[in-house]
């Protein structure tokens, strides 16, 4: 997955920069986990860190401390290996257990992520089954801010793309998506990852990028989830302040939660109903979709709070939407209920008042040197049709 996701150069350096992060023991993670909880704590915010059942099964304490102080620790695979490449039952076993251990060591979760932010249908349809209230697999590409990268780093930058199977937020809408019970909730790329050894930024062009996602996330009331692993909080630390500190400054403010704290309000969202009257003397927003538009249109604009009513009367409402079957694209049915006359009744997507949300993760899927070397070991099981063929290291 290493040599697939970042070539064999890129490779290379992913070993040197793992030697200098982690030790013979789990102290120079601990340091960075407390600087990284620290930094979040200043702007009134808890992470949430995605944690192998492997690496919470070798180092229980100090996990189990990281969510006593008030993080979420989500389930992120029993060990970090590829769950689109496992059918039904490999992943009942792998995650079952996974969140047997989290039980077992006093965590209850409520959330899972897929290692190298992959899955497949038959992911969701064990999460379900789990009882889990969301998944945050699915990655969305920002456009860089660099108009004129290094076009080796962007070809790097690129196999992370069509490794994560990465939409583009130019063209979806950036909030969770309410699938058959289970919270959908994308995560942002570009990540710690891609910045520091795909595109090799500096720190100012780092902290730049950030907030310009931050920037098109509020200017269309979105969600950012941004993505930061621990290990490399000493190189992205003051970009995580910077952005949490725009964020904070904004007004109307940007709802600031954990993804489970995102899930359980898109829920109770999803609850909502609307209730749209009409009278003679004023027209009252009913959402239109034309017979002319796909199924799919309805179907988000609902998911974005919009009452919807199927006409052709495009003049009897407040906005109209004609989405080509083909071609549509979400931020374009958006822009379209933008540029109507009104007047709009919606069940806006954040609570408070909120513009816009922000989410701070970064997933833990090695404490020491021997928990990221044990990490190949570890994942040679998996395969297609079965479970993992041996027991993870945990002691």
């Amino acid at each position: 997955m290493s040599i697939r996701g970042r070539g064999p150069v890129g490779s290379a350096a992913r070993t040197a920069m793992v030697l200098s992060r982690f030790g013979p023991t789990a102290s120079a993670m601990a340091r960075r986990l407390d600087r990284y909880a620290a930094i979040a704590s200043d702007f009134g915010i808890q992470p949430t860190w995605p944690t192998t059942a492997c690496v919470l099964a070798r180092h229980p304490d100090l996990v189990r401390r990281l969510a006593e102080r008030g993080a979420e620790i989500a389930v992120h695979g029993l060990v970090h290996g590829d769950h689109k490449a496992l059918d039904r039952d490999a992943q009942w076993d792998a995650i079952g257990r996974a969140v047997d251990i989290f039980e077992r060591d006093g965590i209850r979760p409520t959330g899972f992520r897929g290692p190298y932010l992959r899955y497949n249908a038959a992911t969701l349809e064990v999460l379900r089954a789990l009882g889990l209230r969301y998944h945050s697999s699915q990655a969305v590409a920002f456009p860089l801010r660099d108009s004129d990268p290094d076009p080796g780093r962007v070809q790097s930058y690129e196999l992370a793309l069509d490794l994560y199977s990465a939409r583009d937020a130019n063209r979806v809408s950036v909030i969770p998506r309410l699938q058959d019970g289970l919270v959908d909730i994308p995560v942002a790329v570009p990540d710690d990852e891609i910045l520091v050894e795909r595109l090799r930024f500096d720190e100012g062009a780092r902290i730049s990028q950030w907030l310009h996602m931050l920037d098109v996330t509020y200017d269309r009331g979105a969600l950012f989830p941004l993505q930061l692993h621990p290990e490399r909080i000493d190189e992205l630390g003051e970009a995580l302040r910077a952005t949490l500190a725009e964020a904070r400054r904004r007004r109307p403010s940007v709802f600031m939660a954990r993804l489970d704290e995102i899930a359980s309000w898109w829920l109770r969202r999803s609850a909502f109903v609307l209730d749209v009257g009409r009278s003679d003397d004023r027209r009252y927003r009913v959402r239109l979709l034309s017979r002319r538009s796909p199924p799919a249109v309805r179907g988000f604009l609902t998911e974005e709070g919009f009452p919807v009513e199927v006409s052709d009367d495009r003049e009897a409402y407040g906005a109209y939407v004609d989405a080509d079957c083909d071609r549509w694209s979400e931020v374009d049915v958006l822009q379209a209920i933008d540029q109507g006359p009104g007047p709009l009744a919606r069940i806006w997507r954040w609570p408070e008042g909120a513009r816009s949300a922000l989410a701070v993760t970064g997933d833990i899927d090695a404490l020491t040197l021997r928990d990221f070397v044990t990490r190949s070991w570890e994942t040679r099981g998996y395969r297609m049709g079965g479970g993992i063929d041996h027991e993870p290291t945990i002691i």
